[in-house]
């Protein structure tokens, strides 16, 4: 939910950060090197921003790690009894899918605006759109928009930080999905079984009718296993969105 800010006057310094790399690259670059140059300026912001945002929220991203790894670690060794081992198998795929839904459902929004505005910031300096009165103008007006927007948050930069993150957060997530489930975990039960035994006479001459015992038997079965590291890395993403006051 978004918290406003009570009487949180326009920052300046937002609009600064987010007009000097438009007017560094509109001065300072050629014509044709500019394209390249923004789009190589937007991927840096972004990478930026999330190392900046991690470290900031670090304490409470490790907390979510440390929890996750461990409550997969109990729901993998519940697994091997023999009772409710097919409970906890299904439980550790349950929770496994809740975190890449809950990192989803936390992050598509904020990075949905962060895409638009680098668009924005890119289309404003590209050659084949470029105004050089309206682009400038435009792009302007944008950042005053922006920045109004992000003045009225109760912490305008931590959310500026976020949205440039929300990106390659987003990617982690989405890259993490083809490395969360893997196949060939074998779990290992002994289980009693019956064993039939054909009839056959002592050296005494009794003879010994067919009769079935029972004995212990080691069953192997292949299951499908959840990836720790990859479920670990869903929950530290979530959990680094939701320390803001994003919408």
């Amino acid at each position: 939910m978004t918290v406003l800010k009570e009487g949180g006057g326009f920052r300046f310094s937002i609009l600064m950060l987010l007009l000097i790399p438009y007017v560094l690259l509109y001065c300072a670059a050629g014509k044709e090197d500019r394209l390249p140059l923004a789009a190589m300026t937007a991927a840096a912001t972004c990478l930026l921003s999330l190392v900046a945002h991690l470290y900031r929220n670090r304490i409470a991203i490790l907390e979510g790690i440390a929890g996750s790894l461990l409550l997969i670690g109990i729901l993998m060794l519940c697994a091997f009894i023999p009772v409710v081992g097919w409970i906890a198998d299904v439980l550790l795929i349950l929770y496994a899918l809740a975190s890449v839904l809950a990192a989803l459902q936390v992050l598509l929004p904020i990075a949905f605006k962060a895409a638009l505005i680098l668009v924005v910031f890119i289309a404003a300096l590209a050659p084949e759109i470029h105004h050089p009165l309206f682009s400038p103008l435009a792009y302007g007006l944008f950042c005053l928009f922006l920045t109004a927007w992000l003045s009225r948050k109760s912490d305008p930069f931590s959310e500026l930080l976020l949205l440039f993150a929300s990106l390659p957060l987003l990617a982690i997530v989405i890259a993490s999905l083809g490395k969360m489930f893997r196949s060939g975990f074998s779990v290992t039960r002994n289980v009693k079984v019956g064993q039939h035994v054909s009839g056959y006479t002592t050296q005494a001459g009794v003879n010994v009718a067919d009769y079935t015992r029972m004995v212990t038997k080691s069953v192997t079965t292949a299951t499908t296993s959840v990836n720790a590291t990859a479920v670990a890395v869903n929950t530290a993403a979530g959990k680094a969105a939701e320390r803001t006051d994003a919408e």
